[in-house]
C-alpha cells in the first residue's frame, strides 16, 4: 500500500506540472516553477523523518522518491516545453529555493537559541536546518542533476534517431540515470560511511526508479498527445547546452553566427532547416515555400567581378527581407540560392507574396544593372504550397527546386507553381 501511495502521489504531481506547463507560456512556466519550489522545504523534512517500506526490506522516503523524482521531472518538462530558457529559469529558480530554505531553517534555529522562544513540539534542530555539508552537498547535486538530466535526455535522442529508444524509454532512461548517480553520491558525500549505506544507496535508486516510472510514462503519454513546441529537429550537443544554460549572452551570439549567413544577414542553410521544422511541428496546417535564384549569377560574377555578384545578392536579400511578413523566415540556401518559409499560407495568399516579391526584385536589379552597366539582371521563382497533409521538410524543399527548375525551363525570371510529390504512406491505395 506504501507504494501505491507514492505513484498516488507522483502521479498527482506529475499531472499537476504537465498542466501547469502547458498554459500560456510564460505564466505557465513560473506557476510551474514556483509550484515546485514550494516542494522543496517538504522534500527537505520528509527526506530527515518518514521512511516507509515500499517493498520487502526496501525502505525509502516519499521525499527523496515523489518529490526528488518531481524536481527532474519538471527540469524536463521545462526542457521541452520551453527550451533553454525556460530550463535555465527553472533550474536557478529551485538552486535559489534551496538556498532559501536552508538559510530560513538557520534562522529558525537561532530564534530557538535565544530567551523568549518555545518549542511547542520539541521538535528537533534537524528538522530546522542540516548540517552545512549536507546542505551544500545536496544543493550542489541538485544544480548537477538537473543539467544531466537534460543531457541524458539529449544523449538517448542521439540513440532514438537510430531507430533505439523510444520517447518513454528516452524519458525514464534519463530520469533513472541522474537518480542513481544523485543518490550514489550523496550517500557518499554527504553522509557518514558506514555498514548501512550500501543498503540506503541500493534502497533509494530502487524506490526513486519505480518513481521514474510513474513520471516517464505521465511525459510519454504528453509528448504523444502533444508536438513539443520548443524542439528542435536535432539533438542539442553537451557544449552547446552547456554555454546556452549558463553563459547565455555568449550562447547566444554564437548561435546567431551559426545560424546567419554573414554577407546578406539573413538565415543559413543550417537556420533554415531548423526554422523549417520547427513550422512543420506547429500542426498540419497549410505552409507554404518559396525558392528563388539569380539567373545566370556566375556571368555577373565572370563580366564584373565577385564585388558585384555580392551586391547582387546583397541586394536580393535586402528585398526579401522588405517584402516577407512577420513570423515567415528568409534564408540564403547556398550560393545564389534563397528560400522563403511562408508559416500558415495556403496557395493563394503564398501566390501573391511571390507574385509581389518577383515584381520588386524586377525593379531592384533592374536598377543595380544599371549601376554596374550589366545586362539585366533578373530572378526566377519556384513556389509550393504544403496541405493539411504534412509533407516532411525535405519533401517541401525538393518541390521546391523542382518548381524553380522549372521556371528556368520555361525561359527564366517568373514564378512556377509546384506541387508536392505525395509520400507513399499518403497515396491513396
Amino acid at each position: 500500500m506504501q507504494l501505491v501511495l507514492m505513484a498516488l502521489e507522483a502521479l498527482v504531481l506529475a499531472l499537476l506540472f504537465v498542466a501547469l506547463s502547458q498554459r500560456r507560456a510564460r505564466s505557465g512556466l513560473v506557476s510551474m516553477a514556483a509550484a515546485v519550489g514550494v516542494t522543496q522545504h517538504l522534500q527537505v523534512l520528509l527526506a530527515s523523518t518518514l521512511y516507509v517500506e515500499v517493498l520487502p526490506g526496501v525502505l525509502a522516503s516519499p521525499g527523496s522518491a515523489v518529490l526528488y523524482g518531481s524536481t527532474l521531472f519538471a527540469c524536463l518538462l521545462a526542457w521541452r516545453e520551453h527550451g533553454l530558457e525556460g530550463t535555465r529559469a527553472v533550474i536557478f529558480g529551485l538552486i535559489l529555493a534551496n538556498l532559501c530554505v536552508a538559510l530560513l531553517g538557520v534562522s529558525s534555529l537561532l530564534h530557538l537559541t535565544l530567551p523568549g522562544a518555545t518549542n511547542v513540539l520539541l521538535l528537533p534542530d534537524a528538522v530546522f536546518v542540516s548540517s552545512a555539508r549536507v546542505m551544500l552537498v545536496g544543493t550542489g547535486l541538485l544544480f548537477v542533476d538537473m543539467v544531466l538530466v537534460v543531457a541524458a535526455w539529449e544523449a538517448l535522442w542521439r540513440l532514438e534517431a537510430r531507430g533505439r529508444p523510444g520517447l518513454w524509454l528516452r524519458v525514464v532512461g534519463s530520469l533513472v540515470v541522474v537518480q542513481a548517480f544523485d543518490t550514489t553520491i550523496f550517500v557518499l558525500a554527504a553522509l557518514p560511511w558506514g555498514p548501512s549505506s550500501v543498503d540506503l544507496v541500493v534502497d533509494g535508486i530502487i524506490a526513486k526508479s519505480l518513481m521514474c516510472l510513474v513520471y516517464g510514462t505521465v511525459l510519454a503519454l504528453a509528448g504523444l498527445r502533444r508536438a513539443s513546441p520548443a524542439h528542435r529537429a536535432r539533438p542539442v550537443p553537451l557544449t552547446e547546452l552547456i554555454l546556452g544554460l549558463f553563459f547565455r549572452r555568449r550562447y547566444e551570439e554564437l548561435r546567431e553566427q551559426a545560424l546567419r549567413d554573414p554577407l546578406t544577414g539573413l538565415l543559413n542553410r543550417r537556420g533554415m532547416r531548423e526554422g523549417l521544422a520547427t513550422v512543420l511541428s506547429r500542426g498540419r496546417g497549410p505552409m507554404s515555400l518559396i525558392m528563388l535564384d539569380l539567373d545566370d549569377f556566375k556571368r555577373i560574377n565572370d563580366d564584373h567581378g565577385h564585388a558585384a555578384g555580392d551586391r547582387a545578392l546583397r541586394t536580393l536579400g535586402e528585398v526579401v527581407l522588405e517584402e516577407i511578413r512577420a513570423g515567415d523566415l528568409a534564408c540564403r540556401y547556398g550560393g545564389d540560392e534563397f528560400v522563403v518559409v511562408l508559416p500558415a499560407t495556403d496557395a493563394e495568399a503564398a501566390r501573391a507574396v511571390a507574385l509581389r516579391l518577383g515584381g520588386r526584385l524586377r525593379d531592384r536589379l533592374g536598377e543595380l544593372s544599371e549601376e554596374l552597366g550589366a545586362r539585366p539582371l533578373t530572378a526566377s521563382l519556384g513556389l509550393v504550397t504544403r496541405g493539411t497533409a504534412g509533407l516532411e521538410a525535405s519533401a517541401v524543399l525538393e518541390a521546391a527546386d523542382r518548381a524553380l527548375a522549372e521556371a528556368k525551363r520555361e525561359g527564366k525570371d517568373r514564378l512556377v507553381v509546384g506541387e508536392p510529390e505525395e509520400e507513399p504512406s499518403q497515396r491513396p491505395a
